[in-house]
């Protein structure tokens, strides 16, 4: 319920990491931010090369489209739903993060980017 998102665990959004190399991601995507716990209008969200990155995502308002470029990353973000996807970024480099549903008149700022680096 996208009323209650302050009470869930999206109340809270960004990058947690549960392990070595595995890290869980939680975003909430809304006209026409990808809200992951920043303060940028387009944040960039930063891990070591070899990461498993679990993504949790949901929407604040209408439908949304999450994209991770290079990567099998590609789900819908209805509202009230909870989308999940796990993945392995093994190669260093920026990966673009776009919302591919168009959403409104802003829809063209909503974008992120996750970079992956060498080493720790």
């Amino acid at each position: 319920d996208p009323a209650k998102i302050k009470e869930s665990e999206f109340a809270t959004p960004g990058l947690t990491q549960d392990g070595d190399h595995t890290y869980t991601l939680r975003v909430v995507a809304k006209m026409w931010k990808f809200d992951v716990g920043s303060k940028e209008p387009q944040p960039t969200i930063k891990i070591p090369a070899g990461s498993r990155l679990k993504i949790i995502a949901t929407s604040l308002d209408v439908t949304h489209g999450f994209y991770v470029e290079q990567h099998d990353v590609n789900v819908m973000l209805l509202p009230g739903q909870i989308s999940q996807v796990e993945v392995t970024f093994n190669k260093p480099g920026v990966f673009h993060i776009i919302c591919h549903e168009y959403c409104g008149p802003g829809h063209q700022a909503m974008v992120a980017a996750i970079e992956v680096n060498e080493g720790n």
